[in-house]
């Protein structure tokens, strides 16, 4: 394993890419998976041109199979009731997806009561 530092991002090659470690986001992709820490409203754009924001606090994991993402989302704050997460690929329609010019916004109604802080997943193909 080697390590490189281009501009502001960082990598390790041969494993793990680390887009952004800063006080916003953390961000790292492994192969077809990419996983998220959002300490605020924020958005960061990965390797592979996938760019992503998310309106609140959140944490975030995404695996990538063909044109299928597979999403999940939790809210470390145990406070908010949705997320709303924003991506350069448009989506095909369904529950919560809306189509911008950019991509899509995905909203996910987060758990209450006994699960507040659980991760909802859900599974979205690109169009």
């Amino acid at each position: 394993i080697s390590a490189c530092l281009v501009g502001s991002e960082m990598c390790i090659r041969d494993s793990l890419y680390i887009a952004q470690n800063d006080g916003s986001v953390q961000a790292i992709r492994e192969g077809n998976k990419y996983g998220f820490v959002f300490y605020k409203s924020a958005s960061t754009k990965m390797d592979d041109g996938l760019v992503i924001s998310s309106d609140k606090p959140s944490i975030v994991f995404i695996e990538k199979k063909g044109n299928t993402y597979t999403i999940a989302v939790s809210d470390p704050t145990y406070t908010q009731a949705n997320v709303t997460l924003t991506l350069n690929k448009k989506m095909i329609e369904k529950s919560g997806v809306t189509i911008t010019e950019q991509g899509s916004n995905i909203i996910f109604t987060l758990p209450v009561g006994d699960y507040v802080g659980s991760s909802v997943v859900d599974v979205f193909t690109e169009k």
